[in-house]
């Protein structure tokens, strides 16, 4: 309130990663014309990284054919990691080889999630791990990726997990959602809406030739549009116009 209005109005262009980005600047008072959006850069997996497996399942004694729902991310409320849990419950129900795991720090969410997995009787089918140090290798024991966060301004799990060869699903309304639908490369679903949730997750996990066709199409474009060189260029155009 004292220092923030006064540098945006002060800026002579800004940068927004997203179109979600947008709408919070034009809300501060930002008119469109001095916003430019340039997306944040996604770094290229080496061979070495994606080759690597079992380092998820074996912490947890699940069994290799089992199939895995992956969450990767802070354990915040505005995560949707509620939402998810949710989600898989009815699917857990039917499915004894079915496991969600839930990959990254506790930010002050995770007594409030176990609570809500004990009151579900999920104990046994949602498993929190941690922080990791390499999340490249948690990728590769994960069947689906889930990205089910709320006002996110962008979001690069869901980029991560595609160029480790992962179909993803993610909530429209975050800032990923809109590129993701563009390059059809993943699956969408809406904030909050338990069965459609739900629903997507049981598909993509028994279709994975679709998958594995989306997350080629991902990957084309992540390497087209989203790679750092392609990155820092429109960073610098920026610059260059201001100057």
């Amino acid at each position: 309130m004292l220092w923030g209005y006064k540098i945006l109005n002060g800026a002579y262009k800004l940068i927004a990663v997203s179109d979600v980005e947008v709408d919070q600047y034009i809300q501060m008072g930002v008119s469109a014309q001095r916003i430019a959006v340039i997306p944040n850069g996604i770094e290229l997996p080496s061979i070495g990284d994606i080759t690597k497996r079992n380092t998820i399942k074996s912490s947890f004694g699940i069994g290799e054919s089992s199939k895995v729902i992956l969450y990767i991310g802070r354990l915040h409320k505005r995560k949707g990691i509620d939402f998810l849990i949710k989600s898989f419950s009815d699917l857990a129900q039917i499915n004894n080889n079915l496991f969600l795991v839930i990959v990254g720090p506790d930010d002050g969410f995770k007594e409030e999630l176990e609570l809500l997995v004990n009151d579900l009787n999920l104990f046994n089918k949602v498993k929190f791990y941690g922080f990791i140090e390499d999340i490249k290798q948690a990728y590769q024991d994960a069947d689906i990726v889930v990205y089910p966060a709320a006002l996110e301004i962008f979001g690069l799990v869901p980029f991560e997990a595609i160029l480790c060869g992962k179909p993803v699903i993610v909530t429209n309304d975050c800032g990923c959602g809109k590129l993701v639908k563009n390059a059809d490369c993943g699956y969408l679903v809406e904030y909050g809406n338990i069965i459609d949730l739900r629903e997507k997750m049981n598909y993509a996990l028994y279709h994975p030739i679709e998958g594995n066709e989306k997350v080629k199409r991902g990957q084309k474009y992540i390497c087209e549009n989203l790679v750092w060189g392609q990155i820092v260029k429109k960073v610098e155009e920026i610059y260059k116009n201001c100057v």
